[in-house]
């Protein structure tokens, strides 16, 4: 056997483990992907607005349910606070669970801002969030979401806690770490 055979035979093992390591690599990447998945959901919540120890500050907890097609029906979760020394009022420190059918859970960290209108009692209401993560399926999660809507206020103004009721729509899309 000449050298030239040798060099070659003992090459072979080496460029068949590449060739067998770069097929895996690639068929693990093909099998989980990340995906994207627009997140266009409309939602129905309740709303308690409560006073806080700083003056012009309220809490505001949120509760209600909603469809995100493509993902599934969810409940939601939020609170957060309303700045209406600022003008127009403004949602800071706003944390949302997005919880769907199985448990799984997406987490948004949002800021947004309130409009009156003619009625006082009805506020209009934009904004955008960021994905922050979750649980199960949206572990890793990352995307932009925003929301358009309308709350009402069913409860006079100044009396507090001030019970409402608002409608919303999520438009964005949300980047899944796995399929």
């Amino acid at each position: 056997m000449t050298n030239l055979a040798k060099k070659y035979l003992c090459l072979k093992p080496v460029c068949l483990f590449t060739v067998c390591a770069a097929t895996t690599m690639i068929g693990i990447a093909a099998i989980a992907p990340p995906r994207t998945v627009p997140l266009n959901g409309t939602f129905g919540v309740t709303s308690v607005l409560n006073s806080t120890d700083i003056f012009g500050i309220l809490e505001d907890s949120i509760h209600g349910v909603g469809i995100v097609p493509g993902l599934g029906f969810c409940t939601i979760a939020v609170l957060q606070h309303v700045n209406f020394l600022l003008d127009p009022p403004t949602i800071t420190d706003s944390s949302w669970v997005l919880t769907f059918i199985g448990g799984d859970q997406l987490t948004v960290s949002f800021q947004g801002t309130g409009t009156g209108a003619p009625d006082p009692a009805f506020v209009e209401l934009s904004g955008a969030g960021i994905i922050t993560g979750g649980t199960g399926r949206f572990h890793e999660a990352t995307g932009r979401v925003e929301a358009h809507g309308v709350v009402h206020s069913d409860t006079p103004p100044g009396v507090f806690p001030a019970d409402g009721h608002a409608t919303f729509t999520l438009d964005g899309v949300v980047r899944l770490s796995r399929p």
